[in-house]
């Protein structure tokens, strides 16, 4: 099932609540840098969000990956993955991380 907009709007409110449960390094994608190292926090979680047509909810799994603190004038790092299978823990988000290659490589923990 897709997420809607307004569910992505409640997903991100939420996930942004989490406090860090990992330290990571990655390389990013920067446009004036080509690609940089950096220093990222990760939370993740499931929530229950309401599915209002029908009266009933649905679980959602996301995983938050920001960087506390980007180098001056560059955009900061963040993005909420919504994976099709549950996050239970530090492995599943693992995997996530590492298969996710467009958006972070050389992942390695801090």
């Amino acid at each position: 099932m897709s997420i809607t907009r307004i569910e992505m709007a409640q997903i991100i409110a939420i996930a942004q609540g989490w406090e860090p449960s990992l330290s990571i390094a990655a390389n990013v994608a920067a446009e004036s840098m080509g690609r940089r190292r950096t220093h990222l926090l990760v939370s993740y979680g499931s929530m229950r969000l309401p599915i209002h047509a029908v009266n009933a909810s649905r679980i959602i799994s996301a995983v938050r990956v920001w960087e506390p603190q980007p180098p001056r004038n560059v955009e900061p790092v963040e993005y909420i993955l919504t994976p099709q299978a549950p996050i239970y823990g530090a492995e599943e988000v693992w995997e996530l991380l590492t298969r996710r290659t467009h958006v972070l490589e050389n992942v390695s923990y801090t």
